[in-house]
């Protein structure tokens, strides 16, 4: 724009020419420009992951008097869902457990019935008459009374020829030990009788400690010694501590062998040969059988009251 008077140029916000002075005519506004309008980046239309189901539209019924068009197997089996085959059903354990419950409460019934049985078993009284013993090299049976006898001597008696002798080797108040046999012979038995709870006296043990008569040079003392030494060793095998000890003297009485348990490991046992000294004593030469092997030993044997008792051992 330029002043009117002068003809200079003016700006448009100016009331008075800056060269002449002159008042410059009001200068129209222009309209103000729109302000632009943001741009908007498009945004990407989500995809459904999944086709939304159709609303089910309701049938349509077929005008009054007409039936509804039918269509063939083949159609219909097309139009519907293929439907997914289910997985075999697996087969439980349910089966397997009820049978072991089954064969657990048979067992529990067998016991039962059979526990009943055996109770009602041990409540009957028993009638005893009598127990029969026989006596090896005896000759004879003997019938004991239930009761017992009132003595020991009485029990013993009463399972022995009456021709035979005995004698008491050890009493321990309620078990005394006898040895019987016929008189002037080797041939020894040792019985042992126990006291009852009711006072009674019953035999509960007998056997053999004397093979047989000793026959040829061998002296009456060495046949002593050798049936001492196989009634110690008999003890030995029988698991009778007391009675093996009862056959020794000192040193070897306090020796914890002489009353020992063979606990089933000593098997058999064999008398090797004698040895008789100038002083009485006699050397009995065994070989034993043991779990382990065998085993040789020497039973020194000396005279007493009682007759030959074991005084030492050692190996040979």
């Amino acid at each position: 724009m330029n002043c009117p008077n002068c003809g200079k140029p003016v700006g448009p916000d100016q009331a008075f020419c800056g060269e002449c002075g002159a008042a410059l005519p009001e200068q129209p506004q222009a309209p103000a420009a729109a302000a632009p309008e943001p741009v908007v980046p498009p945004q990407p239309i989500p995809q459904p992951t999944q086709p939304m189901p159709q609303a089910a539209q309701p049938p349509v019924p077929p005008p009054y008097g007409q039936q509804p068009p039918t269509y063939p197997p083949a159609y219909a089996q097309q139009q519907a869902y293929a439907q997914p085959t289910p997985p075999p059903a697996k087969k439980g354990k349910g089966c397997l457990i009820a049978a072991i419950i089954g064969v657990v409460i048979i067992v529990l019934l067998g016991l039962a019935v059979g526990g009943f049985f055996v109770w009602k078993a041990m409540q009957e009284p028993t009638t005893t008459t009598g127990t029969t013993t026989e006596t090896p090299g005896s000759g004879g049976q003997t019938e004991t009374p239930s009761t017992g006898f009132a003595t020991a001597d009485e029990a013993v008696q009463a399972e022995i020829d009456p021709d035979w002798v005995y004698t008491v080797q050890r009493d321990d108040g309620n078990l005394v030990t006898y040895w019987i046999g016929p008189p002037n012979s080797e041939y020894v038995e040792e019985v042992l009788v126990e006291q009852q709870a009711d006072g009674s006296w019953i035999v509960v043990d007998a056997y053999p400690i004397g093979q047989s008569d000793v026959s040829g040079d061998t002296s009456e003392a060495e046949a002593q010694a050798v049936d001492t030494v196989t009634a110690f060793l008999s003890a030995i095998m029988a698991d009778d501590p007391q009675t093996a000890q009862s056959l020794t003297v000192e040193p070897f009485k306090n020796d914890p062998a002489s009353a020992s348990y063979s606990n089933g490991d000593f098997y058999d046992f064999f008398i090797m040969d004698t040895e008789m000294q100038d002083d009485g004593t006699v050397w009995v030469y065994v070989e034993e059988e043991w779990a382990w092997g065998v085993d040789r030993w020497a039973y020194y044997t000396v005279p007493t009251e009682l007759g030959y008792y074991i005084s030492d051992v050692s190996s040979w």
